[in-house]
């Protein structure tokens, strides 16, 4: 089948109400229209997902680097303040401690949730280092995290991909 037939084929297989790109939007402005919006019950959720945490990273070295991650001391302190890592993070690197902690002040007090979910994704990008110990470390991090800042929430942890893998074991 010709790859314009099959996409053809597959939008006339779809109910009439997602034919067009529009089927979110129609959503809220069918919610906005409902008179009884104000009492329909809804939840706020937070997900925790890919946050690849970095112990090492330190503001003003360099985003720059032939590694998978920078933004570590052995990474130099570039005099270009565009090449430097900046305070909550910067492009090409891992996220670092303050990150998490502005984020965990903000939910708290902005957007208290109802539910939590950590969908895993916690250990730099950093394979290379990956042992049991390692691993376990950001792990046993971010679940210290989770109990100082989220006790009252419902938590529902997950584990991802990077947290299984363990290369040097």
């Amino acid at each position: 089948m010709d790859p314009q037939d099959y996409i053809t084929k597959m939008l006339s297989d779809k109910p009439e109400s997602i034919t067009d790109d529009n089927y979110v939007n129609a959503l809220y402005d069918s919610i906005a229209s409902d008179p009884n919006r104000e009492s329909r019950p809804t939840i706020k959720i937070v997900q925790f997902t890919d946050i690849h945490l970095d112990l090492q990273y330190v503001s003003g070295t360099s985003n720059i680097c032939a590694y998978v991650i920078c933004c570590r001391a052995i990474n130099g302190h570039p005099s270009n303040k565009t090449q430097q890592a900046g305070p909550l993070g910067s492009y090409g690197c891992d996220v670092p401690i303050d990150t998490l902690t502005t984020m965990g002040e903000f939910i708290n007090s902005e957007v208290k949730p109802d539910i939590v979910f950590w969908t895993g994704d916690i250990v730099p990008h950093d394979q290379w280092h990956y042992d049991v110990n390692y691993v376990a470390q950001y792990q046993t991090r971010l679940a210290d995290f989770m109990k100082a800042n989220f006790t009252e929430y419902s938590i529902y942890p997950l584990e991802g991909n990077h947290d299984f893998e363990v290369a040097n074991s």
